[in-house]
């Protein structure tokens, strides 16, 4: 076992100064927290266009980034298979980890962080606050799990599976509400004056 830290760089997300101004013209791209979804993964056709101004050219996402959300009650993480922009960054309420030990695949990484184990790991580290945030030290000492190439695999496999049957799963029950609220309205709408 080791820790996080041992097998990826670990960086806070894009420092804004103030709020974020969308700028239609412009060609980078800023992941907020509304964006991202543990089972559906970034929205990337929401998000915000901006002028991205630092002393230093920003560190752009990069495909096999995993994103992790530190603040809020739900820490979850969330790896990007691919960035279909140029220039993107998500902002400080992530932290960006980039695996660069070719043992483990970043998509085992988001799988294990967002297991109880981790979970557990961030709620013994972090003070019971109504706006939980997960600090860096805290995430950097997150405990992982080594695992072959094939059983890394295996479990991608699976947990992709789950998450589109999960998907599929609330599109039918979105469905089946609308369904019941159209013949409410129906029946209901019939016995009114």
């Amino acid at each position: 076992m080791v820790t996080l830290s041992e097998i990826a760089e670990i960086r806070a997300g894009h420092a804004f100064r103030g709020a974020i101004t969308p700028d239609f013209e412009a060609h980078s791209r800023v992941i907020q927290i509304r964006d991202v979804d543990q089972q559906s993964g970034v929205d990337w056709a929401g998000l915000e266009r901006c002028t991205i101004t630092a002393r230093k050219e920003p560190d752009w996402l990069q495909a096999g980034d995993i994103l992790f959300q530190a603040r809020g009650r739900k820490n979850f993480a969330v790896c990007v298979a691919e960035v279909p922009y140029g220039k993107v960054v998500c902002t400080q309420h992530f932290f960006v980890i980039r695996v660069y030990d070719q043992r483990f695949n970043p998509t085992f990484i988001e799988w294990q962080l967002n297991q109880s184990a981790a979970q557990r790991h961030f709620e013994l580290n972090t003070p019971d606050v109504n706006t939980r945030h997960i600090t860096l030290a805290t995430l950097c000492a997150t405990p992982v799990v080594f695992a072959d190439q094939a059983t890394q695999q295996k479990l991608h496999q699976l947990a992709t599976l789950a998450r589109k049957e999960r998907l599929l799963f609330d599109a039918m029950m979105r469905t089946r509400q609308q369904q019941i609220s159209a013949v409410a309205s129906q029946i209901l709408g019939e016995g009114t004056v």
